[in-house]
């Protein structure tokens, strides 16, 4: 019994990108340094005042939160669903909404098929990270059909 619980943990992991995750966020933080050091230590010229400092910080934390923003997509399976968190937003989807998973060397990250015919993007599983995306493509339709077993009532360690 803890046997399959412990299996059930593991597919219900996070699934993040890679590359994917820590380039834009080790960016974000080389682009704070350097605006910050703009706006701190800009040396003063005629027409160059409070506001262009303010400028550069503004520049500074828009660029970093877009880079974080990056940095943080994924995908957060629970036994209710999954939260496909992506750069623009956030959306918590049922397992009995996810009917398929879309992964292929054609696409640069998986697609998730909805059962209104519809399909959402899943920015946490991308071609850059190579074999390790393509097992996180693998777990994730892994999970659809063992939800989607569970919710048809069959037993998924009997069908």
């Amino acid at each position: 019994m803890t046997e399959r619980k412990n299996r059930r943990q593991e597919l219900h992991r996070p699934i993040r990108p890679r590359a994917g995750r820590w380039v834009p966020l080790v960016l974000a933080a080389v682009w704070l340094l350097v605006f910050g050091a703009l706006a701190a230590g800009y040396p003063p010229y005629p027409g160059i005042g409070t506001g262009d400092r303010v400028g550069f910080t503004l520049v500074a934390l828009v660029g970093a939160w877009v880079l974080y923003r990056f940095g943080s997509v994924a995908l957060l399976p629970d036994e209710d669903g999954l939260v496909v968190r992506n750069v623009l937003g956030r959306r918590r989807l049922t397992w009995a909404e996810v009917v398929g998973v879309r992964y292929g060397r054609d696409s640069t990250w998986a697609h998730l098929d909805l059962s209104d015919g519809t399909n959402v993007a899943a920015l946490g599983v991308q071609t850059a990270d190579g074999a390790w995306a393509q097992a996180s493509a693998v777990r994730l339709a892994t999970l659809v059909e063992l939800h989607a077993r569970e919710l048809g009532g069959q037993d998924p360690d009997r069908g």
